[in-house]
Formats: C-alpha cells, sequence, structure tokens
C-alpha cells in the first residue's frame, strides 16, 4: 500500500518539464502500468491517448487540433465507464455502484483519497486515472496558451466540458472529473510563474462557477474544505473566498437553499476557517461587506440570509463551540442580522 501510495502521488505531482519536444513523456511515463493497459484496449481508447499526449505538443496546431478533437473521443471512450453507472452521495463518502453490484466508497479529503482509489476495482481505478490523465494534459496545454482571448475561450470549454462530453454529466463520471480538476490544481497552484498566475485566476474561477452549479452541496464542501484544511492550500483557499459571492451570483444565481447550505458549510461550521484570521478577514471583505452594503440585488441570494442567521444562531449555542469561534460567528451575525433588520 505504501508503496502504491508513493508511487501514485509522484505520479500525478511531478513538476511539469517544459522542454520543447514532441510529447509528453514526462507526463506519461512508460512503466506505468495502467496506462498502458489501458492503451492496449482497444482502438477508441489508443486514439484517446493519442490525442491526450498531443495537448502537450510543442507545436501549437498540433495542439490545438488535440484540443477540439478531445471531446469527442472523450464521449467514445466514456461509454463503458463503470463510474457512469451511479453515485450516491452520501457525506462525507461518497459510494459508487461499480461493476456488477459491487459498490466502491470514495473519499474526497486531498490526503486519503490516494489510499481510497487503492481499495478500488482496476477498473475503477483505471477510469479514475485517466481522468486525471486527461487533466493533467489539460493543464499543460493552458500552460502553453499564452494569448488572453485564446486562453480564456479554452478556460471556458474545459470548465463546461460536458456540455460536449455526454457522459460527463452522469453523476459518477462527473463527480470524479471535478475532483480531478481541483486536485491537480491545487498542486500545480504554487509552482505557478508571476507570468501565467492571471489566467489561473481565471481558471479556478470559472471552474468555480461551474462546480457550485454542477454539484449537489454536500460534495461541494467536502471538496472545497481541503482548501480551509490543510495549510499547503490554503493560497487557493483565499481566492475561493474572493469569487465566492461573484461566483454564485453569477447569472443564474445558485438557489437560495444551496448559496445558504456552501456558505454556512464552508465558513460558520468549518473549525479551520474560523480559526485562521485571514480567511475571516477575507469572508468579511469578500462576502459580508458586499451584501451589507447594499452590492447584491439578487433574490436568489438575499432570502437565504434568514437560513444564514439561524445556522449561526445555532451554532453559536452549540456547547462544544469554544469562545474565539462564538467571537467570529456573532461578528457575522451581528452584521448581517442588522442588514435583514433594515431591509
Amino acid at each position: 500500500t505504501i508503496h502504491f501510495c508513493v508511487e501514485f502521488l509522484s505520479f500525478f505531482c511531478t513538476t511539469h518539464q517544459m522542454a520543447e519536444s514532441n510529447s509528453c513523456k514526462d507526463i506519461f511515463p512508460t512503466s506505468h502500468v495502467s496506462y498502458q493497459d489501458f492503451n492496449a484496449k482497444n482502438d477508441t481508447e489508443v486514439h484517446l491517448g493519442t490525442i491526450v499526449r498531443r495537448l502537450c505538443n510543442s507545436d501549437k496546431r498540433s495542439r490545438e487540433w488535440a484540443f477540439e478533437t478531445l471531446p469527442e473521443a472523450m464521449n467514445q471512450s466514456f461509454g463503458e465507464f463503470a463510474l457512469a453507472e451511479s453515485c450516491l452521495c452520501s457525506h462525507p463518502v461518497y459510494h459508487f455502484k461499480g461493476i456488477g453490484t459491487e459498490n466502491v466508497s470514495m473519499s474526497f479529503d486531498f490526503q486519503n483519497w490516494p489510499h481510497a482509489l487503492h481499495r478500488q476495482p482496476e477498473k475503477i481505478k483505471q477510469e479514475i486515472q485517466l481522468l486525471f490523465q486527461i487533466w493533467r494534459s489539460l493543464f499543460y496545454f493552458l500552460y502553453l496558451t499564452d494569448e488572453q482571448d485564446t486562453q480564456d475561450k479554452f478556460i471556458d470549454t474545459m470548465c463546461k466540458m460536458e456540455e460536449k462530453v455526454l457522459f460527463l454529466r452522469d453523476s459518477g463520471v462527473s463527480i470524479m472529473w471535478t475532483f480531478a480538476a481541483w486536485y491537480y490544481l491545487s498542486i500545480k497552484w504554487a509552482e505557478l510563474d508571476q507570468w501565467r498566475l492571471d489566467k489561473y485566476l481565471y481558471f479556478a474561477r470559472k471552474l468555480f462557477e461551474s462546480t457550485v452549479r454542477r454539484h449537489p452541496s454536500s460534495f461541494v464542501i467536502e471538496l472545497l474544505k481541503n482548501f480551509y484544511t490543510y495549510p499547503e492550500h490554503t493560497a487557493l483557499g483565499m481566492h475561493i473566498i474572493d469569487v465566492f459571492l461573484e461566483g454564485s451570483i453569477l447569472y443564474p444565481a445558485i438557489p437560495s437553499d444551496k448559496f445558504h447550505e456552501l456558505f454556512t458549510g464552508l465558513f460558520c461550521e468549518n473549525h479551520v476557517a474560523l480559526n485562521h484570521k485571514p480567511f475571516q478577514k477575507r469572508v468579511k471583505k469578500w462576502i459580508i461587506e458586499p451584501i451589507v452594503g447594499n452590492k447584491v440585488v439578487t433574490t436568489d441570494i438575499l432570502s437565504a440570509l434568514p437560513l444564514i442567521l439561524e445556522t449561526i444562531r445555532h451554532r453559536i449555542g452549540v456547547a462544544n463551540t469554544s469562545s474565539h469561534l462564538r467571537r467570529v460567528l456573532y461578528e457575522y451575525y451581528q452584521s448581517l442580522d442588522s442588514y435583514v433588520r433594515n431591509e
């Protein structure tokens, strides 16, 4: 198990070598058994593997051809995915209906999930690894794309891939596809240079907008909590707070009950986020202050405030809530309650 986890994390976390080359051999080690097996299955899957490699090609035309061709190849390959059968969203562990009657469970904690993957049937494991391989090449592809208009168009397509790939609308594939995107973004975030940071800030914003609209609140909370739990991911957690309100309001706005669940689940019931002063300041500046400052007119968001206040009031009254957390929650409560009373 230890050997697998080291090998698996090494496979996903190896820093990209940006030297000019005609393939992504550094991204897909030839010794990686599951990738070899995947390539050997049939012509359709070999075709997808070729396209995924070409996303990393040094030739711009070849990369862009691969990007345009990718959705069709994904549709062909994903049709036989066991992940596509079903996914029961049972917080905090997700249960996939696997091959036949076999059920498999998956944790979305960034530190625990590689161990959970190791316990899955081989077919499920290979499907999940393939989703990561695609995202890894997409990140490399985006890294090499520097024209502003072009890169924004590509990012929009990447974050709405389900519009072109039918099987990304299936719950199991969709959830693992989104998880792979955030997990890989978390790995690469600390490695970004100042010249490419803006494009990935935009990518994180669009990925957030897509995630909160496509998935149930329980999954979104479980996924995004990683950015408030582990110190190495807090920089990206800050950016999520920055875009949380705007991303929720952007047409179509998320429903009021979902805004309530996401806000309280991430920022009012998460002890780590409540104990971290930079997070507290960010929540006040980018979420609470725009609301109480009458900068938000979206009915779905404003109608969630009474529910948010009720949840905060309940959390303050819970016996095991520390005095420090009570003070933080009370500050949130006072600001929002004063606004609601004056409306």
